[in-house]
């Protein structure tokens, strides 16, 4: 994070990655800017905590790779002139909003995972320009894009993976959307002070990995012995999967049911 000498001034033309801000914080009476590329690895490392949280059989299934890739471009679409220039502190009358130009970005080449991109901010738009758009920038900033999309791929040695389902895509999707808010809660003057905060910064943020305790009995888990409902539920046999317990409030059905 830098404060620049005069951040109401962008030159003409396309900016190098380097100058392109993500994020502006006022510290005391200065403001700061974190970059782009600092902040895209941020929010990708952090979704790298967060998919060694889920069990084997779900990142087997839904997030084999590819997922700190996807978390670093959500704001690749911040890579844009109207978006450089509004965060500088230049008025700007018609803007794009960022989420939509991470969405054009990517869709040539995916069209997923765009959308993905799209809603890491609400739902994803349903049409786009294409990535070359003059609202965008033009062919030159789309470039710039694709230039950072390449970092980023070798920064994580990934490269965008195949969704495979609607299912798969939400999970990515909500994935994507908590890493940006873990990743821009706390401010650090670089990536590696960050880096080193990270396991700290999901955990507290409530994403924990379960430890669990196997071949306990009802009584050392809740404390108390269990009732006949109970203990009918627990210990007969049933000839089905799905067992569903009709009894007044209070009687113990949530203990069965957890049990």
């Amino acid at each position: 994070m830098r404060e620049p000498k005069n951040h109401k001034t962008l030159k003409k033309g396309v900016l190098g990655i380097s100058e392109c801000y993500a994020k502006s914080y006022s510290i005391g009476e200065k403001k700061v800017f974190m970059d782009i590329r600092t902040h895209s690895l941020i929010v990708g490392e952090v979704a790298k905590r967060i998919k060694g949280n889920f069990n084997k059989k779900v990142r087997d299934k839904f997030l084999r790779k590819g997922i700190e890739l996807i978390a670093s471009l959500h704001d690749i679409g911040k890579i844009n002139p109207k978006f450089q220039e509004k965060i500088r502190g230049r008025e700007i009358l018609i803007e794009p909003p960022h989420n939509e130009v991470s969405q054009a970005a990517l869709e040539e080449f995916d069209i997923a995972i765009s959308e993905i991109l799209g809603k890491h901010h609400g739902i994803p738009l349903r049409s786009v320009n294409n990535g070359c758009a003059e609202i965008y920038g033009g062919a030159e900033w789309q470039e710039l894009r694709l230039k950072f999309l390449g970092e980023l791929k070798k920064y994580f040695s990934q490269e965008l993976p195949d969704i495979e389902s609607g299912i798969q895509s939400n999970i990515l999707a909500g994935i994507v959307t908590v890493s940006d808010w873990i990743g821009s809660g706390v401010e650090y003057d670089d990536i590696g002070k960050y880096v080193d905060n990270i396991d700290d910064l999901v955990v507290n943020a409530g994403f924990i990995k379960p430890e669990i305790t196997k071949n306990l009995n009802f009584e050392d888990i809740f404390g108390f012995s269990p009732n006949e409902i109970q203990k009918k539920v627990i210990y007969e046999k049933h000839d089905c999967d799905i067992c569903v317990i009709e009894a007044p409030m209070g009687i113990g059905k949530t203990e069965a049911a957890l049990y």
